[in-house]
């Protein structure tokens, strides 16, 4: 694993091989990606992103191929073809193959959880992030391409994330030693819920729509997205989840109430919808947050015990209680529900 000296020389090699030198260059925060990103002021004046990869080529956990050298690299190809389809994300302006780093356009400091919650009416900020993701649902209809296409939160990824909870919430940070009875419901619920996740009908997802991969760019204040490179085919109400119930934002009852409802009525419009009225979306919504944020909740003990990254711990409380509400939802999951609660005080 790199040290954050050594990010800091790539990324000032980098720039003097492609990009005319630098003269100031800021790493940013480590989020959950093997990646890193610097700001970088140029002699020129202007900034841009420099996106440094690992050294060792990575893989995708969705499946995907390892990446073939930069330019060949998930981001690069979901970028091209985000930008052919009109989907604002950050233009490309150079590719070092040498020390593995893209340059982007600097979208800017304020990413949409800033944005939302900076004092302006947060359901009205909501209406324009759902504006978005329905833009981002149309316009990934056609040309999908042949990595994004063959990549699929089929029945095994699904259920592979399901026991990331239990191996890594459950076993790992509560300590919890399960029994036979434990496993047998767990594996009962996890499958009957299974069943219904994949009848959903499905769609290109970017997998994770959520307010940190949502920037705020310029004065007219547009929205683009970033951190797309894992888009695959999931779940219609899939990026749904991730928006509204994002692990790092709460919204209220009546936010999420209002803009379930807006994406609802926007998504029965699909054609990948297949028919599905509002209120199916609205429960296959309760189904997928069930998935997704038992999910997180293993996911962020993950991040901590094998990448050393112990900021996401914070959001577990939250990430759980989204589940204890979509259980509430859920009736037919009591079961599930009750032994949940006996084994994860959060929730109880």
């Amino acid at each position: 694993m790199n040290t954050e000296a050594e990010w800091i020389a790539r990324g000032h090699r980098s720039a003097a091989r492609v990009r005319s030198g630098a003269v100031a260059l800021t790493l940013l925060p480590a989020h959950a990606s093997t990646r890193r990103y610097a700001r970088v002021a140029l002699a020129s004046g202007a900034t841009e992103v420099a996106m440094l990869f690992p050294a060792e080529a990575e893989s995708n956990e969705a499946g995907g191929p390892v990446d073939d050298g930069i330019a060949g690299s998930a981001f690069a190809r979901a970028q091209r073809w985000l930008a052919a389809a009109g989907v604002r994300v950050p233009d490309v302006f150079a590719v070092d193959e040498v020390e593995r780093v893209l340059w982007l356009e600097d979208l800017g400091p304020i990413d949409f959880d800033t944005y939302a919650n900076d004092g302006r009416d947060r359901g009205v900020a909501y209406q324009r992030a759902l504006q978005l993701l329905a833009t981002f649902q149309e316009s990934t209809q056609h040309d999908v391409p042949a990595d994004v296409a063959s990549r699929s939160f089929d029945r095994a990824l699904l259920r592979w994330e399901l026991d990331h909870y239990i191996e890594w919430r459950l076993q790992a940070d509560l300590g919890v030693v399960l029994n036979a009875a434990d496993l047998a419901s767990l594996h009962e619920g996890f499958e009957q819920l299974l069943d219904r996740l994949v009848a959903i009908p499905t769609t290109v997802v970017h997998r994770d729509f959520q307010s940190h991969n949502i920037m705020v760019v310029g004065a007219d204040e547009a929205l683009a997205l970033i951190d797309f490179q894992d888009a695959m085919i999931g779940p219609v109400v899939y990026d749904a989840v991730a928006l509204l119930r994002d692990s790092y934002v709460e919204l209220s009852p009546v936010e999420l109430r209002t803009g379930l409802e807006a994406f609802a009525a926007r998504a029965a419009q699909l054609p990948a919808a297949q028919g599905l009225t509002p209120a199916a979306l609205i429960e296959a919504f309760h189904l997928q947050t069930l998935q997704r944020k038992l999910k997180d909740a293993g996911r962020f003990v993950y991040i901590d015990r094998v990448r050393g990254n112990s900021s996401f711990l914070q959001f577990i409380p939250s990430s759980l209680r989204y589940v204890r509400a979509a259980l509430a939802e859920l009736p037919e999951f009591d079961g599930l529900a009750k032994t949940l609660a006996r084994l994860d005080p959060e929730l109880r």
